[in-house]
């Protein structure tokens, strides 16, 4: 069986190799997505490999929706947006993660989801649009400020 890519992402992260990647909390990993039309969009993902908040015990449950509530509340003070998009799909990767999308007055399409963008699909077919690594550092950082200004602990 193959290795879930959001674990083997995980696994990077925690070793150092994560482009993108913002902090370890304790109930799971914060990472930019790597295609930032949207800017500051990111991931939560799980510690656990499970595919349903629901399948969490239930302290783990707990604080892992408590740790989601804060991390858009960062990524607004981090970067500004007028909207945050905040769903969990699995339907191509069923381990628990967080789409975290901040929406912007300037959206070309404000009222319609990310999926229905062809621009942001087409990056992601072509595997195109990847931000530059200075641009994830330091939107990282910024990120990061804005979590420890929350008072989240980052492990």
């Amino acid at each position: 069986m193959l290795e879930c890519p959001i674990c083997h992402e995980n696994a990077e992260q925690r070793a150092g190799h994560c482009e993108g990647a913002v902090a370890r909390l304790s109930t799971g990993w914060l990472r930019l997505h790597r295609r930032q039309r949207y800017r500051g969009a990111a991931f939560f993902v799980a510690h656990e490999c499970v595919g349903e908040v629901f399948h969490l015990d239930l302290s783990t449950r707990d604080t892992h929706l408590s740790e989601l509530a804060e991390v858009p509340a960062a990524l607004e003070t981090a970067f500004v947006p007028s909207k945050l998009n905040i769903e969990s799909l699995g339907n191509t990767v069923p381990h628990l993660h967080w789409w975290i999308t901040p929406r912007y007055a300037d959206d070309p399409r404000p009222i319609t989801p990310i999926w229905v963008n062809p621009d942001f699909l087409n990056e992601i077919w072509t595997e195109s649009g990847l931000a530059d690594t200075a641009t994830l550092n330091e939107d990282a950082a910024r990120l990061r400020a804005a979590l420890a200004e929350r008072g989240l602990p980052i492990l």
